[in-house]
């Protein structure tokens, strides 16, 4: 399937997305199809915008596959430790919303993948997965790396 994503500036994120801080109901669960945890214990489901949710699914699934279901593999990959996805909150450093304040984001593997860092260890099979879905990855930025991140919305 093919998807559109808003740019990342607040203003086209609110069109694009409303305000899922205010309206919980725009906001869904999603449950990976392998063992994700945060911060050593597994979660049930990761908190997205429900306009996000089936391009995470597609993501997780073509990622799961490209490992041949191998939980050991996806564990050895980094991508089965979650960081993080809605949490109202503004970009680091900076006094605009940041894409999780609105569900369109996702954090993995962030103990490997810190932010600013001059490289990190993301596998191109995830960050494939994501970019097949439209997802932009943060290892991508053009000013701070940020190679934890994937957002449903274009940098600008």
């Amino acid at each position: 399937m093919t998807y559109t994503w808003p740019h990342d500036d607040t203003a086209s994120l609110i069109a694009f997305y409303g305000k899922p801080w205010e309206d919980g109901s725009l906001l869904v669960h999603v449950v990976p199809p392998f063992v994700m945890k945060y911060e050593g214990a597994v979660i049930r489901g990761i908190t997205i915008h429900k306009k996000c949710a089936d391009a995470l699914t597609e993501a997780l699934n073509t990622a799961w596959i490209s490992y041949k279901k191998d939980q050991a593999a996806i564990d050895a990959s980094g991508l089965s430790n979650y960081s993080g996805s809605f949490n109202y909150r503004n970009v680091r450093g900076a006094s605009n919303l940041s894409c999780h304040a609105f569900g369109a984001a996702l954090d993995i593997d962030a103990e490997h993948n810190p932010l600013g860092a001059v490289k990190g260890r993301m596998p191109q099979e995830v960050v494939q997965a994501f970019k097949s879905v439209g997802a932009f990855w943060g290892g991508d930025f053009i000013h701070r790396k940020d190679w934890m991140h994937f957002q449903f919305a274009r940098e600008g």
